[in-house]
């Protein structure tokens, strides 16, 4: 059983998540903040500068110790959001708190209406892309590390959703979760492929890696 829960964001969470921040510096490259300690006052002066369509928080023993901001999207793109930022302690490493931040921050973004969510890794940070392979995350071949989520796009198809339809599209999905760039090709066109299964029922999905659309 879970030991935490997923709820958005509260003013009141700023000390916590400065905490939190200034615990990660060891695992990001350079320091998380680069040497400065971060303060309640930076996490309310960036949440108040943000672009977020939605900001979620892992709370354990009643207080935040994960963090997840989803976006509207960094490129042109329209209809495609992107996580801004995703971390939680070393301490709480391995405890879910990131696979359940990103699930809800995914599912945020098809109830959205968006299509795609993207996020950027450094190739440093390959031990986090196993969960990001099972919440949807597709691996662009030859970026070091810049992956995208077609989940979105997928789970709102008409044609899918009676598959989908009072089930969590994370307990469905099916992937091979190997630490490599996701290359493939289907009838000489370059793919990402998707499989999901329900019960005797099994959805494929191909996403043109070209021009980003179902084929």
């Amino acid at each position: 059983m879970s030991s935490h829960e997923i709820r958005e964001y509260k003013d009141s969470d700023a000390h916590d998540i400065a905490v939190s921040f200034n615990l990660q510096n060891e695992v990001w490259p350079g320091g998380f903040s680069h040497g400065k300690e971060i303060t309640a006052d930076d996490v309310h002066r960036w949440q108040e500068e943000s672009n977020a369509i939605a900001v979620y928080v892992s709370v354990e023993d009643n207080h935040a110790r994960g963090y997840c901001s989803l976006l509207y999207s960094i490129t042109e793109e329209q209809d495609t959001s992107y996580i801004g930022l995703l971390g939680a302690p070393p301490e709480f490493h391995g405890k879910g708190h990131g696979r359940d931040l990103l699930r809800i921050s995914i599912t945020k973004a098809i109830d959205a209406g968006m299509r795609r969510v993207d996020l950027h890794t450094w190739a440093g940070n390959l031990k986090a892309v196993p969960l990001y392979k099972k919440t949807g995350f597709m691996w662009i071949p030859e970026t070091t590390v810049f992956m995208m989520n077609f989940i979105p796009m997928i789970v709102s198809c008409p044609l899918a959703v009676d598959f989908f339809n009072g089930m969590d599209w994370y307990e469905l999905h099916e992937r091979e979760l190997d630490l490599v760039e996701d290359e493939e090709k289907f009838n000489g066109v370059k793919v990402y492929s998707y499989r999901f299964k329900r019960e005797q029922k099994t959805l494929h999905v191909k996403i043109d890696a070209k021009s980003r659309e179902m084929i």
